[in-house]
């Protein structure tokens, strides 16, 4: 009886999953879900304040971004919980110990700073 190798081989690579596989179906790691955040960032006043600072802090995770010209921010988060920290040169900073970024649903979170007035001389 003759064997034939190049039908059992196909056979094979059909059933044996490819390393990139294993790695995204491994039960032995979590799935992290992400989900969207956005938010405004004012003064005191209610004046939109471009070019804060905002940190998301997490125990594993950091995500720093630059809010744009009107303020607004949006951004992608992995679920969980986070310390949130605003910062703008001449404002108090902001800061949030625990904020719950969670899965499925659209978050918000708008920041105020508190901005001295500037005197007037």
């Amino acid at each position: 009886m003759r064997f034939h190798w190049l039908p059992f081989g196909a056979l094979l690579l059909t059933m044996v999953p490819l390393a990139d596989d294993l790695l995204i179906q491994s039960p032995s790691e979590p799935v992290v879900r992400i989900t969207k955040v956005s938010g405004h960032v004012t003064d005191n006043a209610g004046a939109s304040l471009p070019t804060v600072t905002v940190t998301f802090k997490a125990k594993k995770f950091e995500k720093k971004l630059v809010v744009a010209d009107d303020g607004r921010y949006e951004l992608d988060l992995p679920a969980g919980r986070y310390e949130v920290i605003a910062r703008l040169q001449g404002c108090k900073d902001f800061r949030l110990k625990e904020w719950d970024a969670q899965s499925e649903r659209f978050n918000t979170l708008n920041i105020s700073l508190y901005c001295p007035p500037t005197p007037i001389y």
